[in-house]
């Protein structure tokens, strides 16, 4: 990967890890979004509402830094063939 481009991706899973370079990520807060979703849904259950309502959710997260959007960050040599 050429040192001008940095990448992200998005979910923080674990394989992340284990590409060279390591890969940073945005990493959503997952127990937050489920219990909205269920409590959403219990919601919608109990006032018997379509699902046809728009409603907006913004969550947490966080950006996990990895090699991949580092400054000077080293790549490994085999990256460099």
């Amino acid at each position: 990967m050429p040192s001008s481009v940095k990448v992200i991706g998005f979910d923080n899973v674990e394989e992340c890890n284990f590409t060279t370079p390591s890969l940073s990520s945005v990493d959503p807060d997952h127990e937050l979004m489920a219990r909205t979703a269920v409590s959403l849904l219990i919601h919608r259950i109990d006032e018997g509402t379509p699902g046809r309502d728009h409603q907006e959710f913004v969550s947490n997260f966080r950006v996990v830094e990895r090699e991949s959007t580092r400054a000077g960050a080293r790549r490994s040599p085999a990256a460099r063939l």
